[in-house]
């Protein structure tokens, strides 16, 4: 089978897409063909059967087999050099799928939302109508998705890595959060409230939130100035982005980790901190909580700043919990979320759709 996957991919290691687009590649090609035509020209390190994008982009121009493969995979939505490639594939008859990474839900689409609107009815229009299917991450993310194509589940992954956390804190308690800073989509806002609103608690049992993220927009001195607003800053820290063994050791050296979204299609940040062992605590909107409850590997709230500040309470004082929570994690992780059985069932679900596009 001859996929190829396109997207816009910087070296952003904080940004979802940026982390999980390479993945999705790099576990993909140990089972089949598969290419990638990165929008941004960045080469992006492990991954085999990278092809320099160009404005003239035309599918026959890639050399065998990938001038003709058998399905080609858009990440996102609104990148303009979508509409004109998605035009040629359409030309050659080849089949596309749209990824959109939780871009399509009616939560996403409230950003910005009349922007997208005219999009998605103008410029966008022939690019989504004709899209084979799309493949989202998560059963809510098809509940909540505004695409009437057929839809099915595609996930992320995350590589189980060789460390482990063994030990948790004894006189302290180390929460952290790791991702992108965007306050509404990733419920920041909520989470600070909901740390102001058990401040006097979290003073009391030693408890502070780390934050890490790129400083990017004006993100960071907006969370910035909620902390200071809410004088919760002796409690709470906003760090610059880490990424590498960095991040390894700031999961290993954390009890818990923290996160709070309004909407998400599979955030790999949670993925990578299970992976480690960490236990989590996460907001419906987050599409992890059904997997946490079944898994015993965390604690899960409603998507409010009230749900969150009891979630945290919960946490901090199930401290005899955490290690079998931690363990749960991992096993969570082992059993649904290995790149290695996420790809084997998304690239069977791609054979399938191509076979009954051949019926």
């Amino acid at each position: 089978m001859v996929i190829l996957h396109i997207a816009s991919v910087n070296d952003d290691l904080c940004a979802g897409v940026s982390v999980a687009v390479p993945q999705h590649i790099i576990s993909q090609q140990k089972i089949a063909e598969v290419g990638f035509v990165n929008l941004t020209n960045i080469k992006i390190a492990g991954i085999k059967n990278q092809f320099e994008y160009k404005k003239t982009f035309s599918i026959k121009d890639l050399e065998p087999p990938f001038s003709s493969p058998d399905i080609v995979i858009f990440h996102e939505i609104y990148r303009p050099e979508y509409f004109q490639i998605s035009r040629n594939l359409r030309r050659n008859n080849i089949p596309y799928i749209i990824l959109a990474h939780g871009g399509f839900t009616k939560e996403a689409q409230k950003k910005k939302r009349l922007k997208k609107l005219v999009a998605n009815n103008t410029f966008f229009r022939s690019y989504i109508k004709n899209a084979t299917a799309f493949q989202c991450l998560s059963e809510l993310e098809i509940k909540n998705s505004l695409s009437k194509k057929m839809k099915f589940i595609g996930t992320n992954g995350v590589f189980v890595p060789d460390r482990i956390k063994e030990n948790f804190s004894k006189s302290e308690v180390r929460i952290i959060y790791i991702g992108r800073l965007e306050v509404h989509i990733k419920g920041i806002d909520l989470m600070l409230e909901a740390v102001s609103s058990v401040a006097d608690f979290m003073r009391e049992k030693n408890a502070v939130l780390n934050i890490y993220g790129p400083e990017v927009l004006n993100w960071v001195d907006e969370i910035k100035s909620i902390i200071a607003e809410k004088d919760i800053g002796d409690i709470v820290k906003v760090n610059s982005a880490i990424t590498g063994v960095n991040k390894e050791n700031a999961l290993i050296e954390s009890d818990l980790f923290i996160q709070t979204s309004r909407t998400e299609g599979m955030p790999m940040s949670i993925l990578e901190a299970m992976s480690y062992g960490v236990p989590c605590i996460v907001t419906e909107g987050t599409n992890m909580g059904e997997f946490v409850e079944r898994y015993d590997s965390g604690w899960v709230a409603q998507t409010s700043s009230e749900a969150i500040a009891e979630a945290i309470k919960k946490a901090v004082l199930d401290r005899v919990n955490w290690k079998n929570k931690s363990s749960n994690a991992r096993k969570l992780i082992e059993d649904e979320f290995s790149w290695d059985k996420v790809s084997k069932e998304t690239i069977e679900t791609y054979k399938e759709i191509i076979r009954e596009l051949k019926k």
